[in-house]
């Protein structure tokens, strides 16, 4: 057993040495195993590395992982009977529920429970707790250390009470994914695929108590373990405190050297990459960068050609403008290709509409690294005025949000005839809508009748069915959603959503169409898992739509790359680049 770092800058090539080590071990040891862990994001990458640096192109004995996705494999290999896994959509809907019942014991939060952004909080402090290991023991003594500050202490007691109502409701039934590394932890000696392997921890800088606690049986019972850190030999030795640059990476050092010792495990010296930077061996200017900045202290002026440059834009849509221009540029006149050139930026959100909007125009293939949200998508609009349809009893502005989905089978023209008589004759309410209108009005003449009068029919005929059964006394959630997929069903929606994804095919939006092509998947994953925790329950069509809110407000759906020569657009946090020769970042 034993512990070895591999160190150096970034870019210098700490998971190429460490990835050849691992593959030269593997091939010399057929018998034995290996298990590279990396963050979840990169595992896809991480594989796609290891097929085309090993000589038979092939992973064989080596294994591409990360932490859930190993918990996955012991708790297989060994038939552990875990509980089922709640995702971040099961606990928004679970906690939407459990806010409702604690709503009048809270104190501080009673008047926030009911809104979407204090739910996504609350279940970001509930997932900090799990990783953090803070449970029920430590929100009673913060409860007592807080009572000279009453608001605080009243925050607190609110937190804690939403804390156990949440347990409460998961107890016996469910496993955080938080939790899932605890339970490894405890079986993952009784394991033969970890017992004697050899691990690799790459493109981490910290872990949270959960995980050391995990990494500390890892250290006992694997041959070795490996771990690659971002830090150079100036900051090794000035030993950088918490929040300075390497920051993170000396205390990941310091603690699981901690670890190492107190279980009598060897810990090896570090081993360091040499210099220059592999990365950037071909550009001074960047190398020079990445070595002095934010270095104190003085440093040699740089005296050779600049690959760096800064341009300054009037708005984000002219500097998106500008990157095009310069991708063109690069392309046609300089003989790079697309796949040599990423676009980043510290704000996803803001930008990537305006990428995929102007890049598009300029023809300029891309593949957008965003996890797009569904509220916008109309077969999600479509549910959500369904719903307000029934619970505002067929109110205009409920009514004309569900016909302008597109998604009910009447043309625009159909519904704008329609919206202009209901808006002449204030038309509201169900019982008004059953009646066929007779009367014209002073715009719309009574040759016009016939034709509304058809589409007001088509319109009912699709909602009286579904609100029946939505309606139906004593109802249960899982009849509910029954009724409301049966409505989805008789639209069409999903026919409706693959030719939306044709279309844009067509159109040649890839990244759009294969987001089409997933929403209708993903909305009835959160059908099953609604019936799933709240199936016999009965509950009125408002909190039934709060609940669906909830879900659609988690769900983002991701696509791969579909083609080979496209520009990579994506954020400084969750998009990893490799071998890119042209770097524009925006914002």
């Amino acid at each position: 057993m034993a512990l070895q770092f591999i160190l150096g800058g970034s870019g210098s090539g700490k998971s190429y040495y460490a990835m050849s080590s691992f593959i030269a071990e593997a091939i010399a040891h057929p018998k034995e195993q290996y298990l590279i862990v990396v963050p979840e994001q990169f595992t896809m990458q991480t594989q796609k590395d290891i097929v085309r640096m090993h000589p038979n192109h092939g992973v064989l004995n080596i294994d591409i992982l990360s932490f859930e996705r190993l918990a996955y494999r012991v708790f297989e290999e060994l038939g552990t009977d875990i509980l089922e896994i709640l995702d971040d959509t099961g606990k928004n809907l679970i906690l939407r529920k459990v806010l409702e019942q604690v709503k009048p014991q809270l104190t501080v939060f009673a008047r926030k429970a009911g809104y979407q952004g204090f739910l996504e909080e609350i279940k970001s402090v509930l997932s900090e707790f799990g990783q953090y290991r803070i449970g029920e023991k430590a929100l009673a003594d913060m409860e007592q250390k807080t009572t000279e500050k009453p608001l605080l202490s009243a925050k607190i007691k609110d937190i804690h009470t939403i804390y156990n109502s949440f347990q409460a409701m998961i107890q016996e039934r469910y496993v955080t994914s938080e939790a899932l590394l605890e339970v490894l932890s405890r079986k993952i000696g009784e394991s033969q695929i970890v017992r004697g392997s050899s691990v690799l921890l790459d493109g981490y800088t910290g872990f949270t108590p959960v995980q050391y606690q995990f990494l500390e049986q890892l250290l006992l019972c694997s041959r070795n373990v490996v771990v690659t850190a971002i830090m150079s030999k100036y900051a090794y030795e000035k030993q950088p405190e918490e929040g300075e640059l390497f920051g993170l990476s000396r205390s990941m050092l310091e603690k699981l050297t901690a670890l190492a010792q107190q279980n009598g495990i060897a810990v090896k010296e570090p081993f360091w990459i040499p210099e220059p930077s592999y990365r950037f061996r071909d550009s001074e200017s960047l190398a020079y960068l990445e070595r002095y900045l934010f270095m104190d202290g003085t440093h040699p002026v740089y005296q050779g050609k600049n690959q760096v440059s800064v341009h300054c834009a009037v708005s984000p849509s002219e500097e998106v403008v500008y990157t095009a221009a310069q991708i063109y540029h690069l392309v046609r006149e300089k003989g790079y290709r697309y796949r040599d050139i990423a676009v980043i930026t510290a704000d996803m959100e803001g930008y990537y509409r305006l990428v995929r909007d102007i890049f598009a125009e300029q023809g300029i293939p891309a593949f957008i690294d965003h996890k797009r949200d569904i509220l916008g998508n109309p077969c999600v609009e479509l549910i959500q005025s369904a719903l307000l349809l029934l619970e505002q009893d067929f109110s205009y502005e409920a009514v004309f949000r569900y016909l302008k989905t597109g998604f009910t089978g009447l043309a625009e023209t159909e519904v704008d005839l329609l919206e202009n008589y209901v808006l002449a004759m204030n038309i509201r309410g169900l019982s008004r809508w059953k009646k066929e209108w007779e009367k014209p009005s002073k715009t719309i003449p009574a040759a016009y009748l016939e034709p509304i009068n058809r589409t007001r029919a088509k319109m009912m005929e699709q909602l009286v069915p579904f609100r029946t059964a939505m309606k139906k006394k004593g109802a249960t959630v899982k009849q509910m959603m029954t009724a409301l997929y049966q409505l989805l069903e008789n639209l069409q929606a999903r026919e409706q959503l693959l030719h939306y994804a044709e279309y844009f095919q067509a159109e040649g939006q890839m990244d759009r169409s294969r987001e089409y092509l997933q929403i209708w998947k993903t909305i009835m994953e959160l059908f099953e898992k609604i019936v799933r925790l709240f199936g016999d329950m009965r509950i009125s069509i408002r909190e039934l739509s709060d609940i669906l809110e909830s879900g659609f407000h988690e769900i983002k759906v991701a696509v791969i790359p579909p083609g080979l020569d496209e520009v990579t657009v994506g954020d400084t946090i969750r998009t990893r680049l490799t071998n890119i020769k042209v770097l524009f970042f925006l914002g």
